[in-house]
C-alpha cells in the first residue's frame, strides 16, 4: 500500500468508519496483515514469494514417484486393473482368518472342496455361503472403517500428483525446466493477482487431503501388491520420505487454510469460499459387491459343470463316438474370454450343445419326410389327436430354425454381436460401467438360451410322447390311431424311415433323461 493510500485509509477509519466499503478495507488490511505473517514467509506486499514455489517444486518432486505407484495400480486407465488392485488392497485389511477365507472362496478353490467325500455337495455349498458372510460381517467392522477414507486420500493424491506443478513454478522461473534435476531455479515474486486462478486449483485439490500412516500404509501395500513381494528394501524408506516430505509442506507450509485466505485476498472478498474436490467413493463397497457377484457367478458356473460332467456317460449311450456340436456365438471360446475378463459367462453352453447335436443326428431329412407323410395321408380316427400330432410335428421342426436364428444373432450388426460383446470386455478396462453393459448383455443371452431350450425340449417331448403311441400302435394287428398307418410305415418309401425311427427311437428317452438336469420338460 502506498504513502497515499495508507493516508487516505487513516482518515476513512476514522471519519468514515462504518461504511461497508471502509469495514472491508479494514478486514482486507487485517488479512494482509495475518497472510503477511505466515512461516515461513510465503507472501508480503502483495506479492507470493519464492518460498511458495518452492515448496511447490518440492511437491512436484515428492508426489511424482507417488504418481507412478498409483497410476499401475488404483488410478491408470486400466479400469480392471484398477479394481483388481483395490481389491487386493481391501483383502490386507482383513484379519488373518479373513484372508484365508477370501482365498477358499475363489472358484478354483470352492471346486477342490466339492471333492470332500466326507460332507454332501449341498453341505459344502452352505459351508460356503457361511464363509461368504463372515467376510461381509468383517468388512463392517470399526477395523475396517479407515479403508474408505484410505481409498479417498490416494485417489485425492493422485490428483494432486497430476497438477501442472511446472506451470506453476515457470510462472517463477520462465526458465524452469523439470527434466533437469540439476537445475538451480531462480524463483521471483509474483504479484497475486496473477496466482489467483492457480490457487483455486491447488486448494480444489488439497482441501482435506491430510496425510497419516494409515495412507503411507496402504502406500506401502500397493507397493508391495504391484512388486509381487513383501520385500521391498529401501523402497519403502523412499515412499515414506516422499509422504513425510508432502505432509509437511501441505501442513505448515501451503496448508489448505493458508491457500484460502491467500485466495480471499487475490479476489478481494474475506467471505469467499473455493470450491474443493469431493471423494466418496466406497472400497468396500465396492469389494462386497464384487465379492458377491463373483461367489454367485462362480456357483452357478460350478453348479452347471458338476451337471456337464454327471451326462458325459449318458451323453456316451446317445450319441456314441460323435462330438458335441459347437455353435456360433454363444461357445467355450467366447466364454474364455468373459471368464478371463469378467465376473459373467455363458452357462448354458452344454445344453445348447446336446440340443443341436441332437437335432442333427434324430431330427434328420429321411425322418421329417416320414412324419409329413403320415399327417398328410395318414387316417386319423380322432381328428384332435391329428392336429395336435401335426402341432408337435411343426414345433419339433422348427426347432433346428430356432435354433439357428438363435445362433445368427451373434453375427456382425445382430442383437448379440460377438464383435459387440468383445467390445464391452474391452472398453471394461477403461470404463467400468462398461462392466455393467456386458453383465446385463450376458444375462439376457443366457435368459434366451434357457427359455429357448425349455421350449424346444419340451415341444420335442410332445412329438415324442406321439411317436410312442404310433409306434405301440403301428405294432398291433389291426391299428386304433390311424387306420392306414402299417400301409404307410410298410410302403417303399418310407419303410426305410420308419425303421430308422424306431431303430432310434429309444435314444429320445435317454435325451429327455439328459435333458431333466437343464429344464423342466411337462409331463
Amino acid at each position: 500500500m502506498s504513502l497515499l493510500q495508507t493516508i487516505t485509509f487513516f482518515f476513512e477509519s476514522l471519519f468514515n468508519k462504518n461504511s461497508p466499503e471502509v469495514q472491508k478495507k479494514i478486514q482486507m488490511k487485517k488479512l494482509d496483515k495475518e497472510i503477511s505473517a505466515f512461516q515461513p514467509l510465503i507472501f508480503k506486499n502483495g506479492r507470493v514469494l519464492p518460498n511458495f514455489a518452492e515448496a511447490c517444486r518440492l511437491l512436484y518432486i515428492n508426489t511424482k514417484p507417488i504418481n507412478e505407484l498409483l497410476y499401475s495400480t488404483i488410478c491408470g486407465p486400466d479400469a480392471a486393473r484398477n479394481r483388481r488392485f483395490e481389491a487386493q488392497l481391501v483383502v490386507t485389511g482383513f484379519s488373518s482368518e479373513g484372508q484365508k477365507i477370501v482365498e477358499s472362496l475363489s472358484y478354483e478353490e470352492r471346486k477342490k472342496q466339492l471333492e470332500n467325500t466326507a460332507m454332501t455337495t449341498s453341505q459344502i455349498f452352505d459351508h460356503q455361503h457361511k464363509a461368504l458372510e463372515k467376510i461381509t460381517h468383517e468388512l463392517g467392522t470399526p477395523a475396517f472403517a479407515h479403508i474408505d477414507k484410505d481409498l479417498n486420500l490416494l485417489n485425492q493424491l493422485f490428483d494432486l500428483s497430476k497438477f501442472s506443478f511446472v506451470t506453476v513454478l515457470q510462472v517463477f522461473d520462465p526458465n524452469f525446466i523439470s527434466a533437469d534435476l540439476n537445475y538451480q531455479p531462480a524463483f521471483q515474486e509474483i504479484y497475486i493477482d496473477r496466482m489467483v486462478n492457480i490457487l483455486e486449483d491447488m486448494y480444489y485439490l488439497i482441501a482435506g487431503l491430510k496425510l497419516s500412516n494409515s495412507t503411507l500404509n496402504a502406500l506401502i501395500a500397493l507397493e508391495s501388491l504391484r512388486k509381487g513381494t513383501s520385500s521391498l528394501d529401501n523402497q519403502e524408506s523412499e515412499i515414506a520420505d516422499n509422504v513425510k516430505k508432502i505432509a509437511y509442506i501441505l501442513k505448515h507450509i501451503i496448508s489448505e487454510e493458508k491457500i484460502k485466505l491467500l485466495i480471499a485476498y487475490g479476489r478481494n472478498d474475506i467471505n469467499y469460499v473455493p470450491k474443493k474436490a469431493k471423494y466418496e467413493l466406497s472400497a468396500r463397497r465396492n469389494f462386497n459387491e464384487m465379492i458377491q457377484v463373483r461367489f454367485n457367478t462362480d456357483e452357478q458356473r460350478i453348479k452347471s459343470e458338476m451337471k456337464d460332467e454327471k451326462i458325459n456317460n449318458e451323453l456316451s449311450r446317445l450319441f456314441g463316438d460323435v462330438s458335441l456340436l459347437r455353435l456360433n456365438g454363444y461357445n467355450n471360446e467366447t466364454n474364455a474370454k468373459l471368464l478371463a475378463n469378467a465376473q459373467v459367462s455363458f452357462t448354458w453352453i452344454m445344453p445348447m450343445q446336446i440340443l443341436k447335436t441332437f437335432l442333427f443326428i434324430f431330427m434328420t431329412e429321411p425322418i421329417r419326410l416320414l412324419l409329413n407323410n403320415i399327417v398328410i395321408e395318414g387316417f386319423f380316427n380322432n381328428s384332435q389327436f391329428k392336429t395336435e400330432f401335426a402341432a408337435d410335428i411343426f414345433a419339433a421342426l422348427e426347432s433346428s430354425e430356432n435354433l439357428q436364428a438363435f445362433e445368427d444373432s451373434f453375427a456382425s450388426g445382430k442383437p448379440n454381436d460377438v464383435a459387440m460383446i468383445e467390445g464391452y470386455i474391452r472398453d471394461a478396462h477403461k470404463d467400468p460401467d462398461f462392466f455393467k453393459k456386458l453383465e446385463m448383455n450376458v444375462n439376457n443371452i443366457n435368459a434366451q438360451a434357457s427359455k429357448l431350450i425349455s421350449r424346444e425340449i419340451n415341444s420335442l417331448n410332445k412329438l415324442s410322447k406321439h411317436l410312442e403311441l404310433l409306434i405301440q400302435d403301428a405294432k398291433k394287428p389291426a391299428s386304433e390311431i390311424i387306420s392306414n398307418l402299417k400301409v404307410l410305415m410298410m410302403s417303399s418309401r418310407n419303410r426305410d424311415n420308419s425303421d430308422l425311427l424306431e431303430k432310434q427311437y429309444p435314444k429320445w428317452e435317454i435325451f429327455f433323461e439328459i435333458m431333466k438336469n437343464y429344464a423342466i420338460i411337462n409331463g
